[in-house]
């Protein structure tokens, strides 16, 4: 039988791998033999007190194998032996010549056969690198080898799995950068592979929504648009734009640019249609522009493919329908950065009697903000119960604001003294809500818009029930104050709440200044919670503060 020595796998034979792995190391330091015969060549060598007592080796081996023939089970001790002396030179032509004698010695030659080659051809040395793993070492050599055989297959495809398997332990590892560039390299060894190209496109798009977790967006967006020119149809990655798209948008909206917003949330849209909170924004937004009928669709849309409930969401959708009704019955004036609407020609005398309330309700509340509104504001008034129908508001409400002023035609025909309080309060949320960018607690708001309701508090009508509440221990800490007082359980509560509010922004106005007001407006618009921005204008904290303004309340109208 001939065997011919290929250049292949160091091992292929995995049986005689693990047979080979667990044979047992010789102890030279206790070797039974005589020195000369000691299975380490070196050390039989250096022991052998001359060469006239050392058996040539090539002799020791013939001699051995001819013994192989004799005794069959014998020549596995003696091949093993010869493997781990390594001698490639005079080993491999004697297990060629008796290669017939045990199947192990063809699994033999295959050994020395890829050791051999591994320390001199360089695909070879890569092959064994491939096969353990270690793809970082296999492809410098398989570049090198490939560059200047050009027609070897075996290097192509070699390469080719080397590139794609050394992408995936660094995609694993998110070493995104690492798997780009291995994968990059594949794609131009292989332009027409898809499998290589999907490939580079998954990395490229887990690569965006890293960067986008690190508020890194143009590096996300760069990301996920290279991952598109590869895959154009890739769901990863087109949401991931349309991610972008919606954070340019959320941006825009909270800077006042309306317009531009509704663009970025129409090109999520495009990258996305299935995008919920663009859908919700334009919703939300053309609601506010009184398009109504854009606002009913995407709004619809939104809560088609959310699969559960959006809070709220019912409730909007029934105010855009009130709206476009009464946008269709009621008449409008513009005057003066107001919007007014009211129903029937004699209504028009009513408009003239708000107006300069309105304009100096406006004027005062800017002048305490330091900021003036940018957008008209728009003012409802109701007849009859049309307040009711339009708001979910309580019967004690005289007017509300949300979004709109809306007002009780009925309240505006009471004195002026009351009629101005009530606008005042009103216009003070229009204005806040415009120039403030951050999110207000209800406390704050409403403080605000009861300090702008008139200059100085009375002992008996404004503060009596404050003080008895605080001598009694009733007090309700204000940050549990901060979704909208209609939410509280009784009409006690309710009183109390705004009585608390109005204090806590009376004391700072009048231990701070009017400008302490409009510091925490803008530490609110700069993303600053309640607490911190107390801290930073009185250097106080949350209780402490709480605590002064109890004290100041009884000391100033506990008389």
């Amino acid at each position: 039988m001939t065997v011919g020595f290929t250049r292949g796998p160091p091992i292929r034979n995995r049986s005689f791998v693990l047979c080979w792995r667990l044979q047992p190391k010789p102890r030279h330091g206790n070797c039974s033999k005589e020195p000369w015969r000691c299975c380490d060549p070196l050390r039989r060598n250096r022991n052998a007190g001359g060469a006239e007592k050392a058996e040539p080796f090539e002799r020791r081996v013939l001699v051995e194998i001819a013994g192989v023939e004799k005794e069959g089970r014998a020549v596995s001790a003696s091949l093993f032996r010869f493997a781990d002396i390594r001698n490639h030179v005079v080993g491999l032509p004697l297990f060629r010549r008796w290669c017939a004698v045990s199947a192990i010695a063809v699994s033999l030659i295959l050994f020395f056969g890829g050791t051999v080659h591994a320390d001199t051809d360089p695909l070879a040395r890569a092959r064994q690198y491939v096969d353990y793993q270690k793809y970082d070492k296999a492809i410098p050599l398989l570049e090198s080898y490939y560059g200047h055989n050009p027609e070897s297959t075996e290097a192509y495809y070699l390469l080719l799995h080397a590139l794609r398997m050394n992408a995936v332990v660094a995609y694993d590892e998110k070493d995104y950068g690492t798997a780009i560039v291995s994968l990059v390299r594949a794609v131009q060894l292989a332009p027409t592979d898809t499998f290589v190209k999907r490939d580079l496109a998954t990395v490229y798009t887990a690569y965006g929504y890293h960067l986008y977790s690190r508020a890194d967006t143009p590096g996300a967006e760069e990301a996920f648009r290279k991952a598109l020119e590869i895959i154009p149809t890739s769901r990863a990655a087109r949401r991931g734009m349309a991610r972008i798209e919606e954070g340019k948008g959320d941006a825009e909206r909270e800077a006042g640019r309306p317009l531009i917003a509704i663009h970025h949330y129409r090109s999520a849209l495009e990258w996305d249609s299935t995008s919920i909170a663009a859908h919700l924004a334009l919703g939300q937004i053309y609601y506010r522009r009184e398009e109504f009928a854009l606002a009913r669709q995407h709004l619809k849309k939104a809560r088609e493919l959310s699969a559960k409930t959006i809070k709220g969401l019912d409730d909007l959708l029934a105010r855009v329908d009130r709206e476009e009704e009464e946008t269709r019955l009621y008449e409008t004036i513009e005057a003066d950065g107001f919007r007014v609407r009211f129903r029937g020609a004699a209504r028009y005398e009513l408009f003239n009697q708000i107006l300069p309330i309105l304009q100096e309700a406006r004027q005062r509340a800017s002048f305490l903000f330091e900021r003036t509104p940018r957008k008209p504001l728009t003012v409802i008034l109701y007849t009859g119960e049309a307040f009711s129908r339009a708001v979910a508001a309580p019967d004690w409400a005289t007017g509300l604001y949300d979004g709109k002023v809306r007002l009780r035609e009925s309240e505006v025909n009471r004195p002026v003294t009351y009629l101005t309080r009530v606008i005042r309060h009103e216009v003070a949320h229009a204005v806040l809500n415009q120039v403030c960018a951050g999110d207000v607690p209800a406390w704050i708001h409403e403080g605000i818009a009861k300090y702008l309701e008139i200059d100085q508090w009375d002992s008996l009508q404004d503060a009596s029930y404050l003080v008895t509440a605080i001598k009694r221990k009733e007090w309700i800490d204000l940050w549990r104050l901060e979704k909208p007082f209609t939410s509280l359980p009784g009409d006690s509560d309710v009183r109390l709440a705004y009585d608390e509010s109005a204090a806590a922004i009376r004391f700072l106005a009048t231990n701070y200044g009017q400008r302490a007001i409009a510091d925490l407006v803008t530490l609110l618009s700069a993303g600053r919670s309640p607490a911190e921005a107390i801290d930073n204008i009185t250097f106080l904290d949350r209780n402490v503060f709480q605590s002064r303004v109890r004290d100041w309340v009884l000391w100033e109208y506990d008389r």
